[in-house]
């Protein structure tokens, strides 16, 4: 069970969808919440807390979610002193070690996935249709405002078109 491989095929996925929504920008001013006489008909109330009082479009997108960084740089610093040990070691203890490294991994990104979904429930403008702990990924729906505010914020670390997340699926070519 090695994450890193899945996690490099997330991220090239990820380029590669944020290149090709580069061409989409354009359309950002069609998405604005404006009605048909060109006035705003948006209610936010500018209070930045993502409570859903921002009327307009919505959006699907994923967001990728990271783990504390101090505890991530810990447990890859650990995979390098252990690849460097790995003639001293027997096959089964290597294979043991590298497992429960990979496993306090895993466990990271679905503490930081949890306490974003926890976040999430707080808020009314968005909503997790679905999640990657593996991948450390959530498919996010919400109004272009509150994507943007949890971006902006640092309640997600990246947002990505919502073929990235498909494409991480068990089934789906890259």
């Amino acid at each position: 069970m090695d994450l890193f491989p899945n996690r490099r095929r997330f991220l090239g996925l990820a380029g590669t969808g944020a290149a090709v929504s580069v061409a989409g920008c354009s359309q950002l001013d069609s998405a604005s919440p404006t009605g048909s006489d060109g006035e705003d008909d948006s209610t936010d109330d500018g209070d930045g807390d993502g409570s859903g009082e921002t009327l307009g479009p919505t959006s699907t997108v994923t967001a990728y979610i990271q783990p504390d960084q101090e505890d991530l740089v810990e447990l890859q610093q650990r995979q390098l002193n252990l690849s460097r040990q790995r003639t001293e070691l027997n096959e089964s203890e290597y294979r043991a070690e590298l497992e429960q490294i990979q496993q306090e991994q895993l466990e990271l990104i679905e503490a930081a996935i949890e306490d974003f979904e926890s976040s999430v429930e707080d808020m009314d403008a968005l909503a997790i249709a679905d999640s990657s702990a593996q991948m450390g990924i959530v498919l996010l729906e919400g109004t272009t405002g509150a994507l943007i505010e949890a971006l902006n914020e640092g309640a997600v670390d990246g947002l990505f078109p919502e073929a990235t997340f498909r494409g991480t699926q068990p089934g789906t070519l890259p």
